[in-house]
């Protein structure tokens, strides 16, 4: 089977860890570890997954604006949560926002999440946007309940909120308004997830 991409950018960095060790990997590890959402969310979908995938026009949405100073904070102070081993995963919020790096959290631990997604740090309009803005700068953290209160110590001055919790049962629940608006298990999501290569 011949598969053929266009041409496309490639931008690679490396970096030399003194300590592997402090490496942190995506994947929820334990139940009842706290979910956080580090750095802000605003109505920023233009040129995102979601308006790609539901065809969806709408001259408003707003393009993704990075903010270079703010996120070195940020990355600085989360560096200095990992090297005291207060974080235990951590997940970037890339293509398809932060609903799609929630689910690759918990797919990744095979670990159910429940999340009531009102007030983000930042400025949203509507849940729509909460799940799917491509707002830049943006990390999933999990963090065990015995670390909480030295994590959010450490993380002043940065935009933190917690966000859920890592739950045993496989069921991954998003909750708006005090009800539930999503809600499946971590096997279906992986079966979904998987089934894009199914024949290659």
């Amino acid at each position: 089977i011949k598969i053929s991409a266009l041409p496309t950018l490639l931008i690679s960095s490396l970096g030399v860890v003194d300590d592997a060790t402090k490496l942190v990997s995506l994947d929820s590890k334990f139940a009842k570890d706290i979910v956080y959402i580090l750095g802000e969310t605003y109505d920023e979908m233009g040129g995102s997954e979601y308006v790609h995938k539901f065809k969806v026009q709408n001259s408003k949405f707003k393009i993704q604006k990075v903010q270079p100073g703010k996120n070195k904070k940020l990355y600085k102070t989360i560096f200095q949560a990992i090297q005291k081993e207060l974080i235990a995963s951590s997940q970037s919020v890339g293509k398809g926002g932060l609903i799609v790096a929630l689910a690759k959290t918990a797919m990744g631990g095979m670990l159910g999440m429940q999340m009531p997604l009102d007030h983000l740090p930042g400025n949203v309009s509507d849940i729509t946007h909460s799940l799917y803005s491509e707002s830049q700068g943006r990390i999933v953290i999990t963090v065990s309940p015995e670390n909480k209160k030295a994590f959010e110590e450490i993380m002043k001055g940065n935009a933190c909120k917690e966000i859920g919790k890592v739950t045993k049962n496989k069921k991954f629940i998003v909750e708006s308004g005090g009800k539930a608006i999503i809600e499946t298990n971590i096997e279906n999501m992986l079966e979904a997830y998987r089934g894009t290569f199914r024949d290659f």
